[in-house]
């Protein structure tokens, strides 16, 4: 199977993509039992773990073996509600919840869009309960801005050691780190329950500036990291060279190779930032453009940029700031 990340061909991305290769592969793919359908898990790409864990949900989509076609679900069931249940579905995915530990079968009918013809196919799912997780901050820095989201390596095991995956059951706390003990700090951070990132933990980041750590509160297994304040931040800076530029063909979008990074002390800031981060198109007729985090499964990355669409041909002029602070960047796109 080929994964595809739809950026813009060009020296810069190719570079990057081959080297955050290791950490980013295909979603996980499970075939069904009687060769028809091939099951996915989305967004599974951080991990490799087919069981579920017990609290845990997971989004499921497939495809016919022999045509390739995205299956159109008519109807999906399990033969054990109690344990496993389909809590959502529509038209090219459901959504399978863990409710127990066992083995269950998953069955899911649909059609292809080559032919009128129902078929079906069914898998199995293992869901364990959570004995233990592992959070990892894969930040190089370890640097998150206050107010925005921050990303970590998230993995589940079982009893016996086996990975689980799943999204929306996360045994962890945010606590603050011995510098802030002294402050009564009603807000240390929070828990995103909806991210459904698999393998990968979100969470929005306290006001205040400091050290934090993400705790297990199953086996007291920890992930530091840091917090600073907007006013922190030295510069916006491009990736590479002197400038951040890009190209765009007009009616198309383009995740821009104008990368740039948001640095403190010399040091690069990891974290989504669309809330701290304004994208002002200054020549609105030529182009549209929005703050976008490439590789954002990975949780680990400094990089930022921005997602560009070509209205008429030009010379698109951008400017990203930061939010509370007079640090911003210029960015010219060409529109072709």
């Amino acid at each position: 199977m080929t994964c595809s990340y739809g950026w813009k061909k060009n020296s810069t991305l190719i570079a990057l993509a081959a080297f955050m290769a290791f950490g980013a592969g295909c979603d996980v793919e499970v075939e069904g039992e009687e060769g028809n359908f091939s099951f996915s898990y989305i967004n599974s790409k951080m991990t490799n773990a087919e069981d579920l864990a017990e609290g845990a949900r997971v989004d499921v989509r497939a495809t016919h073996v022999d045509s390739e076609q995205a299956v159109e679900f008519t109807e999906v069931f399990t033969e054990d509600v109690d344990t496993l249940d389909v809590v959502d579905q529509d038209d090219y995915s459901f959504t399978l919840e863990a409710k127990g530990e066992g083995t269950v079968r998953v069955t899911a009918e649909g059609r292809v869009a080559s032919g009128d013809e129902e078929l079906s196919d069914s898998f199995e799912v293992r869901s364990a309960a959570v004995a233990s997780v592992e959070v990892e901050n894969r930040c190089s820095s370890g640097l998150f801005l206050a107010d925005a989201a921050g990303r970590m390596r998230y993995r589940m095991f079982d009893s016996q050691g086996g990975q689980l995956t799943g999204y929306g059951h996360y045994p962890v706390s945010i606590e603050a780190g011995e510098d802030l003990l002294p402050l009564e700090l009603e807000y240390t951070g929070e828990i995103n329950e909806d991210y459904d990132v698999l393998g990968s933990l979100e969470f929005f980041i306290a006001s205040e500036p400091g050290t934090y750590e993400v705790v297990s509160d199953l086996n007291g297994e920890s992930a530091e990291f840091e917090v600073i304040a907007a006013s922190d931040v030295d510069e916006l800076k491009p990736f590479s060279g002197d400038e951040a530029t890009g190209s765009v063909d007009v009616g198309d979008v383009e995740r821009m190779a104008a990368l740039f990074t948001v640095e403190s002390q010399e040091e690069q800031v990891c974290g989504a930032l669309g809330d701290v981060l304004e994208v002002t198109t200054d020549t609105p007729q030529i182009c549209e453009a929005e703050y976008f985090m490439p590789f954002e499964e990975l949780g680990a990355l400094a990089l930022h940029s921005l997602e560009v669409k070509g209205l008429e041909a030009g010379t698109c002029e951008i400017t990203v700031s930061l939010s509370g602070t007079e640090r911003s960047l210029d960015v010219t796109v060409d529109v072709n």
